[in-house]
């Protein structure tokens, strides 16, 4: 019954917002102008949307060396990476401050956030069929429900082979690393193999890592079928921290081992109807993670395995009641079940309705979305949301919003049962809620050049944390924290001649606790959530090839919610260069050229000594290659 009402009253909610129109238009369709569909579940002009919306494509992600998608996200503007090494290595993401559960990211429209963790390791996603990259930084439950309380990452594969039939690539790099791809197809379909394989700069940190992925297009009378799958297998070490302070290669776990194996595969359909736009999306996500680690208690090696299946479908129709205004509304269904060791075997499920609203009225595009829950654990759930843009020229936009935002807790939050390390989860948990606001500027400067500024804020309520009684020495995962984040961002990006881009991009940010069951943490700041981080880049194109030289710069931060251990600010600058022959193009790279000393997270050495140590991060390293296109 609450969903039925909720569905009443958004087609009402519709009904007026497009109160103008008595009949059904053909759906927009947009041509010459950058497009992206995360913000709201539909195509938008990016020089109109209301939303802050990041896109990264393909030529941009290898022009600055990059092979795997945490790699692209270290240079987006209010993104944080917490990365315990180098290749295969945990790689998670922070938007805005919030930690990396309460980041949505999408593989294909797809979600696949762990419902153990909660979190997806982003060094797992590589880039070779990426065809691009998008990011919205503000709360998105009014579109895709759970997880989405800071921003949404939505990783965008290649569908068809259309533009080159085939391409080949192979390259060397420091450490022992190898790798390569091949891809081939043609305007309907794409299927592509990568390899990768590293010994890594330390002890036990060596890396295997293979995907398969494939994409294909069917046109019929009936519409448009999509088929698609990404298959990753990895075999990695876990070197920990280090057992030495003074040898930063060394390794305090030498024989944990790690094999992951994830499996994304999804059918859609599309079906133009004249007035309006019916699509279909059927997806299955299933990871399998096993470890062998060494039992210092037991003084043996041990086993565990843990497994994660996500399944939904998502039924969706788009109609354009004039040229003017578009409703997007829709039906969602997902269950995510999860089994280890230390929950059993758990499922949870969520059924959902959602509505967009888009009106355009001369220079002002107005947005109003809602999406209804209903959680298997977490109850009802309404979040709302309004975006609103005016463009007086064609060089100038501002814009502005407001939304809220949930976040279920995770199967390990409810369940996880560790008598010997005594840590509990706790059936009774709530779901964490916030509300997000931004409003913003761009502003065109001729042809080529575009300078932004975004003002955010955010508070989130109920925020989980995990509790340790040290009377007891008994750990809980409770409802007990509030978090605001407040801050600016700037980005400019330049086309100075035909010879000469450049970008560069800053955030300012406070992200402070405001409830903590530890009264001593109340007003310290959130742990890796630097208050600065800048990056800034330049491409220079010669007749002796492309030279890209790319800063990244992050402020120190605290790595405990006590602000006691600091992680110095650092700077890394990388060199690539490119050059082409023809179908073939050769490339290198040096990264970290000027070999800087820097962390990016702590952690502890094993029992019984459990000393807090940082784990390194790759000193300079080389890579070169080359690659065959037709």
């Amino acid at each position: 019954m609450f969903l039925l009402r909720l569905f009443v009253s958004l087609l009402l909610l519709a009904s007026v917002l497009c109160a103008s129109s008595a009949f059904a238009a053909p759906v927009l369709r947009f041509y010459g102008e950058e497009i992206v569909v995360t913000a709201s579940r539909l195509p938008q002009e990016l020089d109109r949307s209301p939303w802050s919306v990041t896109v990264i494509r393909a030529d941009e992600a290898r022009t600055i060396g990059a092979e795997t998608v945490a790699d692209v996200l270290r240079i987006v503007p209010g993104a944080d990476i917490y990365s315990v090494g180098g290749r295969g290595a945990l790689d998670t993401i922070r938007l805005h401050g919030a930690n990396s559960s309460q980041v949505l990211v999408l593989l294909d429209g797809c979600r696949i956030n762990s419902p153990l963790l909660g979190s997806v390791d982003l060094g797992d996603i590589m880039l070779a069929d990426v065809e691009k990259i998008e990011i919205v930084t503000m709360p998105l439950s009014a579109v895709y429900g759970s997880d989405a309380i800071s921003g949404v990452i939505n990783v965008i594969t290649k569908k068809t082979a259309k533009k080159s039939p085939f391409d080949l690539s192979v390259g060397l790099g420091s450490f022992g690393e190898q790798k390569g791809n091949i891809a081939f197809g043609n305007d309907s379909y794409i299927i592509s193999f990568d390899y990768n394989k590293t010994n890594g700069f330390r002890t036990n940190s060596d890396y295997l890592g293979q995907a398969i992925d494939y994409s294909q297009v069917f046109e019929t009378g009936a519409g448009d079928f999509q088929l698609g799958a990404n298959y990753y297998n990895a075999d990695k070490g876990v070197p920990g921290v280090p057992d030495d302070p003074n040898q930063p290669t060394s390794a305090s776990t030498p024989g944990n081992r790690q094999k992951d194996r994830n499996l994304n595969v999804y059918l859609g359909h599309e079906k133009d109807l004249g007035g309006s736009n019916l699509s279909t999306k059927v997806y299955c996500y299933s990871t399998e993670q096993q470890f062998h680690e060494y039992n210092f208690y037991t003084l043996t090696f041990a086993d565990t395995t843990y497994k994660t299946n996500q399944t939904g479908l998502n039924l969706q129709n788009t109609v354009a009641f004039s040229e003017n205004a578009t409703v997007n509304m829709g039906l969602e269904y997902r269950s995510e079940d999860g089994t280890s060791d230390f929950i059993g075997s758990r499922q949870i499920s969520d059924l959902a309705i959602y509505m967009d609203d888009e009106v355009r009225q001369g220079p002002i595009t107005l947005s109003v979305g809602v999406r209804a829950d209903s959680h298997s654990i977490a109850g009802d759930s309404v979040n709302p949301r309004v975006g609103l843009s005016l463009k007086p020229s064609p060089d100038l936009k501002f814009w502005g919003n407001i939304a809220t935002a949930y976040k279920a807790p995770t199967l390990n939050d409810l369940y996880w049962n560790d008598p010997i390390y005594q840590m509990y989860g706790n059936v009774n948990l709530k779901p964490e809620r916030s509300v997000g606001i931004e409003m913003g500027v761009n502003k065109h400067f001729g042809e080529g050049s575009v300078l932004g500024l975004i003002l955010f804020a955010r508070k989130v309520d109920e925020q989980i944390l995990w509790e340790t009684d040290y009377s007891t020495f008994i750990t809980n995962a409770k409802n007990v924290g509030k978090v605001e984040n407040t801050g600016i961002e700037a980005k400019y990006n330049a086309t100075l001649s035909e010879w000469v881009d450049l970008f560069a991009n800053a955030t300012y940010q406070t992200a402070i606790n405001k409830e903590d069951v530890t009264a001593a943490n109340i007003g310290k700041e959130l742990p890796y959530s630097p208050s600065t981080k800048y990056n800034y880049g330049i491409n220079i194109k010669t007749l002796l090839g492309n030279f890209a030289i790319l800063t990244k710069h992050v402020g120190d931060r605290y790595a405990d919610v006590a602000n006691t251990l600091e992680l110095a600010d650092y700077g890394v600058t990388d060199l690539n260069y490119t050059k082409g022959f023809g179908q073939v193009n050769i490339f290198a790279g040096a990264n970290n050229i000027f070999n800087t000393v820097y962390y990016e997270a702590v952690g502890w050495e094993p029992p019984p000594t459990y000393t807090i140590r940082n784990y390194p991060m790759p000193g300079r390293n080389f890579s070169f290659g080359a690659s065959y296109q037709m």
